[in-house]
């Protein structure tokens, strides 16, 4: 039965995400010009076992897309008298087509344009600004442009002002299209897909981005350039001049009439738009249109100027194409997999602004793997210890010392301490990495202690978009931390718990790390750095797999985060520092002094290199230096030191913590560039000159 979806819940409830390997057929139907039950082909995917992980607690199913258009009629052309032929009317709508299937896949992050090195350079360049204004023109607004440059300009804060004569064009583009619908004819192929890309990419990405974008408004006097019922843009063979100008005289308004600093560009995919602008005396950033070649593309890919990995998942890539074709189905052989609508009867303007769609869904093919599920894994086994030579909780030291390899060893540890509820089953895999996240288990921490009792597969239901085989994941981490407890087949928190939310109420991370340290794995790797005080990242996986024989490069990576998260731990570029020393206020206030004198430069400091110096010297993290500099400044504890307000850019961040109370987990960044008294941010400190 047909229901309606938004995309988070599609990828909540594993629509499109547990689908069996091997090729699938992507074929669309748009009654603007095909009969009802018309369906053409797109394209094909390959859908591949391989799993791609997605955060710390799920992963995507990795495919490829190949254009594949086919079974597209013909056009009947009577009587023409421009010597117009079906041949020639078959090249262009199946260019449309083609055209359209790449702006979909650049908008949704699979598809990135070919660049110069001179825009590569600029683009470099942007991505150290404090700051960037930019004003798409109306094609940059859809053709994928815009989205691209958001997905990998992500450190500077970026503002969107699209032009009122932009959405002009939007809005008649959209009359048109729905002028269109149910006619069945096949000459409006072109004006009906390349509008309703332009119509809902554009509206989509600015409805995606509200926070940050705010159309501009033109002056009455620049209206003599608006053309009503304007055509441009529904083939990129023709123009308007009018609109053209009307945009760059627009341009011209909004920069002449805006106060800032920031750095600011128009952006266009328009070769003549681009020439215009620049001779005008107006920054453009020209990014070439982006197509899509005969060959199949990944669904992700690292790209350099990100410095990430980019991507979208299948599910996400279909939002786009349904949004561009009206109506999207997958097939597998003659089976449907999946059909979704754009379009219904009383759709309202609350389900355009979700991107809603009408979903109908063949679950006996998604139900093999739901998302974020996989095969049960053993936690432990005798093998892998004998394997190591040694029960992973053996206090025997290890043979190999720290010099070996040049590789760092954890120190011998003393027999595990049993949880008060542990059995036989839960000895085994006591010295196991934890495969949860830490937010993950303090929520579903906060869940069962709420529900008093539950299993893994109530709390899956109880907390949306969880599998149960995450929970049982989380729940194993807490039943070693004695924050559960197992009776049969379910669990229930202990009075533990209650400590746990007290201290994250009062923000006490070091009474939470404390509890912690019940967990084997998580006090010997605190151990480790508060013995050697620092650790490169790439020392981390062989010093825990030596110390505890087989483990997973995801589980090792994950182990860090929880001392970094918990305050205990601080990363310094490659290298992961120790932050659990606590200072007295005396020894606080000299190290504060001896940090000043070593970063001070003419009676001033800045908060960017003071911080990280004193907490460097000190083994101390920036969560602890911080609130307990802030403290000292709040007391007049500094007296010989000027604090002073004032405005500054997007913040400098390093490390996450943690706070809120169970249940309701907040991660928040730890910023390292200023100091906070009252409302505004401290930047620079002023002092004795040295």
């Amino acid at each position: 039965m047909a229901e309606h979806f938004t995309l988070n819940r599609c990828r909540k409830e594993g629509k499109l995400h547990g689908l069996a390997a091997g090729k699938y057929l992507v074929e669309y139907n748009d009654t603007t010009h095909l009969d009802d039950n018309q369906w053409i082909r797109l394209a094909e995917i390959d859908v591949r076992s391989t799993a791609v992980p997605a955060g710390e607690e799920d992963t995507e199913q990795f495919y490829t897309i190949r254009k594949d258009i086919s079974g597209l009629p013909k056009e009947e052309i009577k009587n023409d008298k421009s010597g117009k032929n079906a041949d020639d009317s078959s090249k262009r709508n199946t260019r449309a087509l083609e055209d359209a299937l790449s702006l979909s896949l650049a908008r949704a992050g699979i598809l990135s344009p070919d660049i110069t090195e001179e825009l590569f350079a600029e683009l470099v360049a942007l991505g150290t600004e404090d700051g960037i204004v930019v004003v798409p023109d109306t094609n940059a607004l859809h053709n994928g442009a815009l989205h691209w440059l958001l997905k990998i300009l992500h450190r500077p804060p970026i503002w969107i002002l699209p032009l009122a004569a932009s959405l002009t064009t939007v809005q008649q583009r959209d009359a048109m299209v729905k002028a269109l619908v149910g006619k069945h004819n096949l000459s409006n192929l072109s004006k009906a897909v390349r509008s309703r890309g332009l119509v809902n990419g554009a509206l989509g990405l600015l409805i995606r981005n509200r926070g940050r974008s705010q159309v501009v408004e033109l002056d009455h006097s620049l209206l003599r350039y608006q053309k009503t019922a304007s055509t441009s843009g529904a083939d990129p063979d023709h123009s308007d001049v009018l609109e053209d100008r009307l945009i760059i005289e627009g341009i011209h308004s909004v920069l002449r009439t805006m106060r800032t600093r920031s750095t600011r560009r128009v952006i266009t995919s328009d070769v003549n738009m681009a020439r215009v602008l620049e001779a005008e005396g107006i920054d453009t950033l020209f990014v070439p249109s982006i197509s899509m070649g005969a060959t199949a593309v990944e669904c992700v890919r690292y790209d350099a100027l990100a410095r990430a990995f980019i991507g979208a998942p299948l599910c996400a890539t279909i939002w786009e194409l349904v949004h561009t074709f009206g109506s999207i189905r997958l097939m597998k052989g003659k089976a449907e997999v999946a059909n979704l609508n754009c379009f219904w009867p009383s759709k309202s303007p609350a389900h355009w602004s979700s991107e809603t769609l009408l979903c109908t869904f063949d679950d006996e093919a998604t139900k093999s793997k739901r998302r974020g599920t996989r095969e049960q894994e053993p936690l432990d086994s005798t093998a892998d210890a004998d394997r190591n030579g040694r029960k992973s909780n053996s206090s025997e030291p290890t043979d190999r010392g720290p010099g070996d390899r040049g590789e760092t060893a954890l120190p011998a540890e003393s027999p595990a301490r049993m949880p008060r509820n542990a059995s036989i089953d839960s000895v085994r895999p006591v010295a196991v990495l934890p495969r949860a996240s830490l937010p993950q288990a303090l929520k579903l921490l906060g869940l069962v202690k709420r529900l008093q009792r539950a299993t893994p597969a109530q709390a899956a239901d109880a907390s949306l978009g969880t599998t149960a085989d995450t929970v049982r994941r989380a729940f194993d981490l807490l039943r070693r931390t004695d924050l559960l407890e197992e009776h049969a087949a379910s669990f229930s928190a202990t009075a533990d718990a209650d400590l746990v939310d007290r201290a994250l109420k009062e923000e006490d991370l070091d009474a939470v790390s404390l509890i912690f340290q019940r967990f084997e794995p998580y006090a010997a790797f605190l151990g480790l750095l508060q013995s050697l005080g620092e650790m490169r990242r790439a020392e981390v996986f062989p010093a825990l797999q030596r110390r505890f024989g087989l483990i997973g490069s995801e589980e090792a990576t994950r182990l860090p985060r929880f001392h970094s998260l918990l305050g205990q731990a601080w990363t310094d570029g490659d290298t992961i520092r120790d932050g659990s020393r606590r200072l007295t206020d005396r020894d606080a206030t000299e190290a504060f002094h001896r940090a000043y004198a070593a970063t001070s430069i003419d009676g001033l400091s800045k908060v960017i290199e003071l911080l990280p110096h004193l907490c460097r010297a000190q083994r101390i993290s920036p969560w602890a230096a911080k609130k307990q500099v802030e403290r000292f400044i709040r007391e007049g504890l500094l007296p010989e030191y000027r604090f002073e307000p004032s405005a500054g850019g997007k913040p400098v961040t390093r490390d996450e913590t943690i706070s809120g109370q169970l249940g309701d987990i907040v991660v928040k960044p730890v910023v390292i560039d200023r100091l906070h008294i009252g409302d505004r941010p401290v930047f620079t400190i002023g002092g004795p000159s040295r």
